[in-house]
């Protein structure tokens, strides 16, 4: 058996072994988007899906496809260096019956607040968000 050595454009033209790993290459699916992370969708009873929108999707989303994001909180920063989630956004995102379990919730024992925090990271201010939108608004 000889040694395969195409260095060129020209030998990779000729090169019979090399034509066949091209139409291999060619030939194969494409490669699955690697994604690790945990991903809960809610379906409505109208088809949307509602979920915590993650970087990482970008690549799951077919070229020339759009959808809609909407903001469910703010998470900011707080004059004294703390961070905070603003969840008031959520409640446009919300179903009437949600919101007024919520509004429920929050005159009976205080529980669902609307501002979270302070934090001290943004990470923890972002983990609460992501809680609360999973208890009160069903993503």
């Amino acid at each position: 058996m000889s040694a395969h050595n195409c260095k060129t454009d020209a030998d990779l033209a000729t090169c019979p072994a090399c034509q066949e790993n091209l139409r291999a290459i060619a030939s194969a699916p494409p490669a699955e988007p690697e994604f690790e992370k945990e991903l809960e969708v809610v379906v409505g009873e109208d088809g949307t899906l509602r979920f915590v929108y993650d970087d990482d999707l970008a690549g799951l989303i077919p070229e020339g496809y759009t959808c809609p994001i909407r903001r469910a909180s703010h998470v900011e920063p707080t004059a004294d260096g703390k961070w905070a989630a603003d969840m008031r956004p959520a409640l446009d995102l919300m179903t009437t019956a949600q919101v007024e379990a919520l509004g429920q919730i929050q005159m009976a024992v205080a529980c669902a607040p609307l501002m979270l925090g302070p934090f001290d990271t943004r990470a923890e201010a972002l983990d609460a968000e992501v809680a609360w939108l999973k208890q009160f608004a069903g993503v």
